[in-house]
């Protein structure tokens, strides 16, 4: 079991378990952890809350499509990749030192079990779609598409970058 590494953030108390402490109703901080096993930032919950937001309504809008295919409700899950990465590891992995990974304020993601019910093309629509229910805060979407079976798409906030696009 881990054993939390963020004490000092608010409503997480040393000793309690990493998955005792959630960011939302279906993600919680362990899926957030580095690799590398090193400490989350202490302000980690309120850099990330943005992405966390748009991967909730990026699984709302998964469950409907696959409602409207189907006329069954199947709860699908988000696979988080990669959250937050500690500047040692995310240099050992070979990404750049201003990574919004390395700040709090990215996660790579895929369906938890895999392109199941649709394609990955249909993945990234999705996400293009949500991101237009933030007009005020264009998030960056990166697609990972290359990696077959294991490809993921990356969503951070990029403040200041005005929903950039790379990917295909």
């Amino acid at each position: 079991m881990v054993i939390c590494r963020a004490a000092g953030i608010p409503g997480v108390h040393g000793g309690k378990t990493v998955t005792e402490y959630k960011f939302s109703p279906h993600f919680n901080m362990n899926e957030f952890a580095c690799r590398d096993g090193s400490p989350l930032p202490g302000d980690f919950p309120k850099t990330i809350g943005h992405t966390v937001e748009f991967l909730e309504r990026l699984r709302f809008l998964m469950n409907a499509h696959v409602y409207r295919q189907t006329g069954r409700y199947i709860d699908l899950g988000l696979t988080v990749v990669s959250g937050h990465r500690s500047l040692k590891y995310n240099r050992r992995i070979g990404s750049k030192d201003s990574s919004r990974h390395v700040s709090g304020q990215a996660a790579d993601v895929r369906p938890a079990n895999g392109y199941v019910w649709f394609k990955y093309k249909e993945f990234c629509d999705m996400a293009e779609l949500v991101d237009t229910s933030f007009p005020d805060r264009p998030y960056r979407i990166g697609k990972y598409s290359h990696l077959g079976k294991n490809a993921f798409i990356h969503i951070d906030c990029g403040y200041g970058h005005g929903g950039k696009r790379w990917g295909k």
